[in-house]
């Protein structure tokens, strides 16, 4: 029997071509009719009996009631090796076997039955099978269960049968005799005029023979080699791709079966070639849409065959429930042009319905979502027609903002959309709540007793900072029908759809469009520019994404061997360095900057995307606005790359910036809290004579707040990387633990202490020069406890072990029950973990005020927004160049918990004090002091005075001046300005 993937290519062929009907009234953008409306009266009888979606064989229609999953694989370990597996915009979850049980061959299978009885709405599943409790031995990528493509019993019921193979990817067969069986290990180009095959069988180490090898072109039997492990067919001429190649082939172990595979030209992809013969240079890919009429352009150069599907429901029966919604208004074969561009023009206004492609190729034949489409349906399943224009809200297109001269103007703020208003103290418009809408929503506020806070909205307005980074926004791999789903969207699956999840009607894809241009619009309206944070690294699922399904194995990147790459740590890498991806992510980036009027965009492991691709971004954003802000995470998931992608090497002349870690970590410590070698202490928690006995993180700690990425007295010019408007400082974002978390766990969990140290941590962010950067909450101590006994906290617990601290204040009762849990990459938590409780702000309020200060503080003097790479006093030698930035280390009594900084740029000199802390160290001298006297004038017969502009102790008086020196305690921060 045929592996699962190609059975049905041939049954599912003639649904290309069938019949197009009369097109109807598609209403206007924001008030179509229900997505539940009976389509009857607007389908002609030719419509109802011939254009019906279900096209397979009887016995492979339905959802399944349980999925009988079979495993095998070399070793039988069945106690190290588990499934892991999940539902469409669902969580994944390890589980155990049901049983483990031996087949007639003498071969062992593991077996699970999965209760698919909840998951009605699902098309399928995804699995990989991984060791136990850690992800070595990970099979990828995930793969795929597509109920529609298996035989289910009378009861519903289905069965699967995984086998991996030597490169880790899960093959499927309907019989365990077909698992077991002698099979085809691949047939593929290795050039446009060369077939290679090759036979796999049981035992890895011996090749089965083949009794005979075939070749297939469009059905047609080309070339036969008879017997050998291995096959290689020679063309004539070179390879159309267009055409479907098959690889035939029986073996001595089973002549009666005869096994296929289609030929897969992934080898062919990075030849001079296949670039000369299919790259587009067009901008024209999608639904291009008029009044008259809409063209439909798909890049598809390895497909058989394409056909568009229009539809009047948004999202297929299974999701909506209707019978009536897998029916389509047209269904029409597309025209294969040049460079392997699928085209067809649609007379009609078609603004506002739905549309899919049907496409064949060597991956077999699926109805996928457009990857161009710029709106969908629920769960992004079907594309969207719509014209742009009318979806803006009024006004839209005349927004304003303030001028900024350099990034480093920037205040950035992250946030995401649901956080904001999910807790039961945001007190807003309840269908608000989580959405695009309540982000935006004006006038909520929270009250404890006599006190009155603002909320949401407001409250990032009254916070003052002049930019927010929203997390993730596009469409996701969410189920949008489940009011509870929560995700921070590092799962992409369209990138030019907005998230639906997010809207108040995710089933109609204009009113997500124009709501989060509302969003976009209300914040500009205050002043504030929206940075997008984007995911073009990865997919959600390389095997489910329309782009695989389109050209498979083109936009995934694969090692040497063939094996598919992993460096983002989920499972598969966008392969953006080939030209059509590359062409994509730039063009996207460009649809959300002029569709959207995004002024920023930060790139997730932003190493793993291509310098070329990198650069046109660039490029490109300074054409449409030069004040587009572009930075990124300077690694990614398998490796570190920091700062030298960005100051010394691939993108030292793009307005590229990186994330600084090494300043973050410095600060207050990594991300790993249960360290035992104590990296979650930074140079906030240490005491004097660990500070004094290393300097390492003192002088990262300056080189952050001089506008420079790793040691400030670093002075070699190929590791001094000394430029503020590429260094993004901070101490926390969405995937570290919480500023404040941190330092309870880091300082035995003393509360008062612990809002000091974490406001003296954005405070150096917020005071150094560079991009200042932190995490929506920080100014309220946002906390992110969960819950370990609910069935999320528990999974999260075991699968995120390094990104979950517990702390147990009775660590001698063995069973004490008082423990705290806190969430550190609190992704896939609930949206009870990740979001503001707004009574913090009550009892924080004082701490909230001071980071006002200090946001204002920053707005008003342009010393800290300085944006040239600045000078370092280093020995006694101060550069000529730029301007000059000064610490004093050498003060006798200068604790190395202390930081005295002068900053001089073109107003009048300002000073920033810093102390950590100071006590608790009982080695001789200045160390175990619990003040510190700062001095900025040593002679005594000299009159110096500043000005004091902030103190976060409220020692001393916002406008008093002082003479020649002040004290500071532990965790105080003091800003003057020396008055000349």
């Amino acid at each position: 029997m045929k592996k699962i993937n190609n059975i049905f290519t041939a049954l599912l062929f003639g649904s290309l071509l069938l019949a197009s009907c009369t097109p109807v009234d598609s209403g206007s953008s924001l008030s179509n009719e229900s997505d539940d409306t009976s389509l009857s009266e607007s389908l002609s009888s030719e419509e109802t009996s011939s254009e019906i979606s279900s096209e397979v064989g009887e016995n492979y229609e339905g959802i399944p009631t349980v999925v009988h999953i079979y495993y095998r694989n070399d070793a039988e370990d069945y106690t190290t090796y588990v499934p892991y597996y999940w539902w469409e915009g669902m969580d994944g979850k390890e589980y155990d076997w049901d049983d483990v049980f031996t087949h007639e061959s003498g071969k062992k299978f593991a077996h699970v039955a999965v209760d698919n009885s909840e998951h009605q709405t699902s098309s399928g599943m995804s699995i990989i099978f991984k060791k136990k409790l850690q992800w070595d031995g990970q099979t990828k990528p995930d793969f795929f269960i597509d109920f529609s493509a298996y035989p289910k019993d009378e009861n519903m019921e289905m069965s699967v049968w995984c086998v991996p193979n030597a490169k880790l990817e899960v093959e499927s067969f309907l019989s365990a005799e077909d698992a077991l069986g002698d099979t085809i290990d691949y047939a593929k180009f290795t050039s446009f005029q060369t077939i290679n095959a090759k036979s796999r069988g049981l035992d890895k180490n011996v090749l089965p023979v083949a009794t005979y090898w075939e070749l297939y072109r469009n059905d047609e039997k080309i070339d036969q080699i008879e017997g050998g492990t291995t096959a290689t067919f020679t063309l004539s001429a070179d390879a159309d791709l267009s055409d479907r190649y098959e690889v035939k082939a029986a073996f001595v172990s089973d002549p009666s079966r005869q096994k296929s595979m289609a030929v897969n030209p992934v080898e062919l992809f990075d030849t001079q070639a296949f670039n000369n013969l299919y790259n587009y240079t067009g901008n024209d890919l999608g639904a291009t849409y008029t009044s008259a009429g809409t063209t439909f352009k798909v890049w598809a150069p390895t497909s058989y065959a394409m056909s568009l599907r229009i539809y009047r429901a948004n999202a297929p029966t299974r999701i909506t429930g209707s019978a009536m919604d897998d029916y389509f208004l047209k269904n029409l074969p597309m025209t294969r042009g040049d460079k392997g561009v699928y085209s067809l023009y649609v007379e009609g206004d078609w603004h506002g319905r739905y549309y899919t492609y049907v496409v064949t190729n060597s991956g077999g034949t699926a109805e996928v979502c457009d990857p161009y489409a710029v709106s969908a349906g629920t769960n992004g399943i079907r594309g969207q027609i719509l014209d742009l224009t009318q979806t803006d809200p009024e006004g839209f297109r005349d927004m304003s903002l303030p001028a900024i001269a350099a990034p480093t103007d920037l205040t950035v703020y992250e946030i995401h959309v649901q956080d904001l208003t999910t807790d039961d103290t945001w007190t807003g418009t309840e269908e608000n709540r989580g959405k695009f809408l309540g982000l935006i929503e004006e006038g909520t506020t929270y009250t404890a007793g006599e006190l009155t806070v603002k909320t949401g909205f407001d409250h990032i307005v009254e916070l003052g900072v002049n930019t927010v980074q929203i997390m993730p926004f596009y469409d996701q791999a969410n189920d949008e029908t489940n009011p509870d789903s929560y995700n921070w969207g590092y799962n992409p699956q369209n990138y030019n759809v907005v998230e639906g999840g997010y809207s108040s009607q995710p089933s109609n894809g204009a009113i997500r469009v124009n709501e989060f241009k509302q969003v976009v619009q209300k914040f500009a309206s205050k002043g504030i520019r929206v940075v997008m944070d984007v995911v073009y690294n990865h997919m959600a699922s390389m095997s489910s994404s329309s782009f695989n399904r389109l050209v498979p194995d083109y936009f995934f990147r694969r090692d040497a061997q063939g094996i598919l790459k992993n460096e983002s740590g989920v499972g598969n890498d966008f392969a953006t360095e080939r030209t059509m991806a590359s062409k994509f992510i730039v063009e996207s980036v460009k649809f959300w900057a002029e569709e959207y009027q995004i002024k920023g965009f930060r790139f997730d492991l932003m190493s793993l995307i291509d310098d070329n691709t990198l650069y046109k971004i660039a490029d490109e954003m300074a054409l449409i606005d030069p004040e587009i802000v572009l930075w990124g995470e300077p690694w990614s998931g398998g490796g570190y790359v920091g700062a030298p992608k960005v100051y010394d090497t691939s993108l030292k002349n793009t307005n590229f910036a990186a994330f600084n870690d090494v300043g973050r970590n410095a600060t207050k410590g990594n991300n790993n809290l249960n360290s035992t070698y104590g990296e979650q202490y930074g140079w906030l928690q240490k005491e004097p004579a660990h500070n004094a006995g290393t300097y390492e993180y003192l002088n990262k700690v300056k080189a952050m707040m001089s506008g420079q990425n790793g040691n400030y007295y670093d002075k070699n010019p190929l590791t001094r990387y000394n430029n503020p408007r590429k260094n993004v400082n901070y101490v926390g974002c969405h995937d570290n633990f919480s500023v404040f978390d941190q330092m309870l766990a880091t300082n035995a969990h003393d509360y008062d202490l612990a809002k000091d140290m974490s406001l003296i941590a954005n405070a150096l962010v917020l005071t150094s020069l560079g991009i200042p950067f932190f995490q929506g909450g920080d100014e309220i101590m946002r906390t992110k406890v969960f819950d370990p006994t609910t069935e999320i906290g528990a999974n999260f617990l075991t699968s995120h072990r390094n990104e979950a601290y517990v702390y147990d204040p009775t660590p001698t009762s063995a069973n004490s029950g008082d423990e705290i849990y806190y969430s550190g990459n609190s992704y896939n938590l609930e949206a009870s973990v990740n979001s503001y409780k707004w009574d913090d702000k009550i009892s924080n309020l004082a701490y909230f005020e001071l980071y006002q200060d200090l946001i204002a503080l920053r707005k008003d003097h342009a010393t800290f927004r300085l944006s040239s790479p600045q000078s370092a006093i280093v020995g006694g030698e101060v550069s000529s160049v730029g301007y000059d930035f000064n610490f004093w280390q050498d003060v006798e009594d200068l604790s190395a918990s202390a930081i005295a900084a002068a900053y001089l740029g073109d107003e009048a000199p300002i000073y920033v004090f810093v102390a950590g802390r100071l006590y608790g160290d009982d080695t001789p001298g200045t160390s175990s002091a619990t003040k510190q006297n700062i001095a900025w004038e040593l002679n005594p017969t000299k009159s110096v005075y500043t000005r004091v502009l902030f103190d976060s102790a409220n020692v001393y008086p916002v406008g008093s001046e002082y003479l020649n020196n002040i004290n500071l305690s532990s965790y105080q921060i003091v800003v003057l300005e020396r008055i000349v």
